[in-house]
C-alpha cells in the first residue's frame, strides 16, 4: 500500500494527515490538529517545549489506524527563504541515449552545485524549462533522446537552523522526515485550477500568528 503521513508545524497546533494513494488519488485515512507550544511565527524555538505534543499528534493518528507512524513529509519555515534562478547541464549516461530519472537528478546537482551558501539548506528546485542538445525547451524529457540535459530551474533555501529545529524535533519523537516542503505550496495545490498554470498568481494563507503570501508564476513559486 502507497500510505503517505504530512505533518505540519504551526504556531497555534501541530496537523498530521495520512493519505493512502488508490488510483493517483490521495484518500484521508487519518488526521489529527493538536495545540501545541514551542513554536513561533512557524519556526521551532523549544524542541523539548514542542516535543510532547507532536507525540501526542502521533499517538492520536496512530491510535485512529492501529498502525506505527515512524516516516512522514514535513513543512519547514518559509522565514528568511531565498529564491535563485540556477542552470545545469550533463552528460546523458545511457549508452542508448534515453534520458532517465537518474539523468534529470544529475542536472539537477550540476544546477545547484555551489549556489547555496553554507549556512542554507536547499529546500525545493523547480523546473522552468528542460533542453535536450540544442532543440527547443521542453517541460519534461524523460525518455526523450540526446547527448546532453540542460535545465533552468528556480531553487529554494532557509537558514540551516531553521531546517535543524524541525529535522531534530521529528527525530526525537521517533519520526523520520522522508522529504521536506513549503504549507505554501501544498496551499497552491490545494487552491489551484487549469487557469493558474498558464497565468501570475498569488496564495494568501491568514495563519494564528502569520500571514504568508506567495507568488506563483505558471504554477512556479517565485516569490
Amino acid at each position: 500500500k502507497k500510505i503517505y503521513t504530512g505533518i505540519d508545524l504551526g504556531s497555534y497546533s501541530i496537523k498530521i494527515v495520512v493519505c493512502e494513494v488508490v488510483n493517483n488519488k490521495f484518500h484521508v485515512l487519518a488526521a489529527s490538529n493538536t495545540r501545541c507550544k514551542g513554536i513561533q511565527n512557524g519556526i521551532v524555538t523549544d524542541i523539548n517545549e514542542a516535543k510532547p505534543y507532536l507525540i501526542k499528534a502521533k499517538q492520536n493518528v496512530e491510535e485512529m489506524l492501529g498502525i506505527k507512524i515512524d516516516q512522514a513529509i514535513v513543512t519547514v519555515p518559509i522565514n528568511d527563504r531565498i529564491f535563485d534562478i540556477v542552470e545545469g547541464k550533463t552528460v546523458v549516461e545511457a549508452e542508448n541515449k534515453i534520458i532517465a530519472s537518474n539523468d534529470i537528478c544529475n542536472v539537477f546537482q550540476d544546477a545547484t552545485l555551489g549556489r547555496v551558501e553554507e549556512d542554507k539548506e536547499l529546500i525545493t528546485i523547480t523546473p522552468i524549462s528542460f533542453q535536450i542538445d540544442d532543440k527547443e525547451p521542453v517541460s519534461d524529457p524523460k525518455g526523450m533522446t540526446g547527448d546532453t540535459l540542460s535545465v533552468k530551474a528556480v531553487i529554494t533555501s532557509i537558514p540551516k537552523s531553521n531546517f535543524r529545529n524541525v529535522i531534530n524535533l521529528l527525530k526525537e519523537c521517533g519520526i523520520e522526515a522522508v522529504d521536506v516542503t513549503y504549507g505554501a505550496i501544498g496551499d497552491y495545490f490545494e487552491a489551484k485550477n487549469p487557469e493558474f498554470d498558464h497565468a501570475v498568481s498569488a496564495i494568501i494563507n491568514i495563519g494564528y500568528s502569520k500571514t504568508e503570501v506567495s507568488i506563483y508564476n505558471k504554477g512556479i513559486m517565485i516569490k
